[in-house]
């Protein structure tokens, strides 16, 4: 089928989105499907099976969801673009994005409640969410820090840690306790790489994230959790090269490396921001 040249070429008609990319882009690029879809006369998306239950919350019945690699005849769409090409359309400059941030998926909040209590936090209990690693193969050791140095920029009274990390954290979750004697909770209800609406109800569950620029970084922006996301000095095109701020996420601050490889400015920055929120009430 012939691929979008236009939006004006999509009135009235079925168009397939594709998705390409990793789950972090799929999210990401996912800010732009409401919009686009007020140009077409159906929409057709294809996505990760992990964010099927999140889509399908978020939007109903607007969208004809297909799991990602399953088989599409032709006969059901007219169009088809890449998710990654509607930016083309509808992010042409800098001001396009202005009032598009908002968080986009609607996390489960009743499944957020359960998690919290079921992790034993009190009401007077501050619930920090970490994820401190990417496991891209190419960029994840620039992006990830020891956890340790993390809970040591983080912790004070009434502050409680869960892991937000996908992936086997465990032993280092057990070093950090015998090495600080702070217990990094881990919720045994949600598998953080496989149950992706099961972590994004984790994430609304807490109080703070704080999070490297990986796929947890992007599922918070995009339920509008609140995040703090620590950058590497050369960061990903996505989160551009200077600011604070995300022009993808409005719940998103961000923190960047002043030294290639130096965490120590990014974490004390980190700690200062965390602290006035706290002391105003944020």
């Amino acid at each position: 089928r012939p691929r979008v040249g236009s939006l004006g070429e999509c009135f009235g008609k079925r168009v397939l989105v594709w998705a390409e990319q990793g789950v972090g882009d799929e999210l990401m690029f996912g800010t732009m499907l409401k919009e686009f879809g007020g140009y077409c006369g159906g929409l057709l998306v294809e996505v990760d099976r992990r964010l099927l239950p999140l889509y399908r919350r978020s939007f109903g019945s607007e969208v004809q969801w297909i799991e990602r690699g399953t088989e599409i005849d032709e006969s059901r769409y007219d169009l088809q673009i890449p998710v990654g090409s509607l930016g083309l359309h509808l992010r042409p400059s800098a001001e396009s994005f202005a009032g598009h941030g908002g968080g986009y998926l609607v996390a489960d909040q009743e499944r957020a409640q359960r998690l919290r209590a079921s992790l034993g936090v009190s009401t007077e209990e501050r619930l920090v969410g970490l994820s401190w690693r990417s496991a891209d193969p190419e960029s994840g050791a620039s992006r990830s820090l020891p956890l340790l140095e993390l809970i040591e920029s983080l912790r004070g009274a009434g502050v409680r840690f869960v892991s937000l990390q996908y992936g086997s954290v465990g032993e280092e979750i057990e070093e950090v306790n015998r090495r600080s004697g702070v217990r990094v909770l881990e919720c045994a209800q949600v598998d953080n790489f496989a149950d992706l609406d099961g972590l994004a109800s984790l994430l609304w569950a807490c109080d703070e994230v704080v999070t490297v620029g990986n796929a947890t970084a992007h599922l918070a922006g995009s339920i509008g959790q609140r995040a703090h996301v620590l950058l590497p000095y050369v960061a990903e095109w996505r989160w551009m090269h200077e600011g604070d701020c995300s022009v993808w996420y409005d719940s998103v601050r961000l923190y960047r490396q002043r030294e290639r490889g130096q965490w120590q400015g990014v974490l004390q920055e980190l700690s200062e921001c965390i602290a006035r929120e706290r002391t105003s009430g944020g």
